[in-house]
């Protein structure tokens, strides 16, 4: 038993990242806006119109769907909305369709746009609503000097429509200020309501199940704190650090119950709960837009915050940082 029990401690520390070991970083809270490109035009839903006394209420089986993604038209790239547009306004208005490829489940299609000529206002209608950005609000988890990298959400971007991550290629963080908190209730997450400024902070090159990813455009200031591995956290006492009002960085009490010592990759090592009185009359508990607060634990960086649990809002999970570190030091 005793030479098992050695093998499975070495196992454990041999799938550490290395460049995970005695790490410094400058720990932040901050609350930051996001603002990504999608990989082309997103459709994000339809509508019905009336077109030459038809009520047009469905689409033929050739179409494009909701929740496709349009990433060529007529033969052209697309990677906006505008450009989607220019293709449709040098269509004929003979024409009622444009040739198109879409991203659909990641899988390439072929499928056609049909198009519906307006004779009132001189313009084409498709029935479908397009976007190509997607806005979104989070917590900035920490920066490292070493790298000019940050690491911020502890999740993923998801369309909201879907549940699914959002296919991002560009876009940027800015630092954001909280003007007012809808609080959780059970079963109906709150949120910040926030505004951003205009201090863009980094660029976004990764966007995954632990978090965004990307490098800096400025040095930021603060704390810097040794990480702590998964092995080093403990049940008991620790802190969170996030912005409920403005841009003040609040520390809350919290207390992990439980660590989940990982082998493989995941986001709910760490389980807490809310004990800090002064948050919970403020939030009800944790909010959307919380989501990448640093958690402490001794003075050290131990992970971030994930998700809520909707049924007490008290209490959610956490990404370790090693994890988080692993995908930053990626770029």
């Amino acid at each position: 038993m005793k030479k098992f029990c050695c093998f499975f401690f070495c196992l454990v520390l041999s799938l550490v990242p290395v460049s995970a070991v005695s790490r410094t970083l400058i720990v932040c809270g901050d609350t930051v806006m996001i603002n990504a490109q999608y990989d082309g035009v997103f459709i994000s839903g339809d509508f019905d119109f009336h077109w030459k006394d038809q009520l047009i209420s469905s689409h033929p089986l050739d179409s494009v769907q909701v929740h496709d993604m349009i990433i060529e038209a007529n033969g052209n790239i697309i990677s906006s909305c505008k450009e989607l547009n220019r293709v449709i306004s040098e269509v004929s208005i003979t024409k009622n369709f444009i040739d198109v490829k879409v991203l659909r489940n990641q899988i390439e299609h072929k499928a056609r746009l049909y198009l519906y000529f307006d004779e009132n206002d001189n313009t084409f209608k498709t029935g479908f609503y397009i976007k190509d950005h997607i806005n979104g609000v989070g917590t900035l988890t920490y920066y490292d000097p070493l790298h000019h990298s940050y690491g911020a959400l502890g999740h993923e971007i998801t369309e909201k429509s879907t549940g699914k991550r959002a296919e991002v290629h560009l876009g940027h963080i800015l630092l954001g200020k909280v003007t007012s908190v809808v609080p959780s209730v059970i079963n109906q997450p709150g949120e910040k309501i926030s505004r951003s400024t205009d201090m863009i902070l980094g660029n976004i090159l990764i966007n995954n199940e632990f978090g965004l990813f990307g490098k800096t455009n400025v040095e930021l200031k603060g704390r810097e704190l040794e990480i702590a591995l998964q092995h080093q956290i403990h049940p008991g006492k620790a802190v969170l650090l996030t912005v409920i009002d403005s841009t003040n960085l609040m520390e809350v009490d919290i207390e992990i119950t439980k660590v989940n010592l990982q082998s493989s990759q995941g986001i709910k090592g760490i389980e807490f709960k809310i004990t800090d009185q002064r948050l919970i009359e403020k939030t009800g508990g944790i909010v959307q837009g919380m989501s990448g607060s640093p958690i402490l634990q001794n003075g050290r960086i131990i992970g971030a915050v994930t998700h809520m649990i909707p049924s007490s809002p008290t209490r959610g999970y956490g990404v370790f940082i090693e994890w988080m570190l692993y995908y930053s030091d990626q770029i």
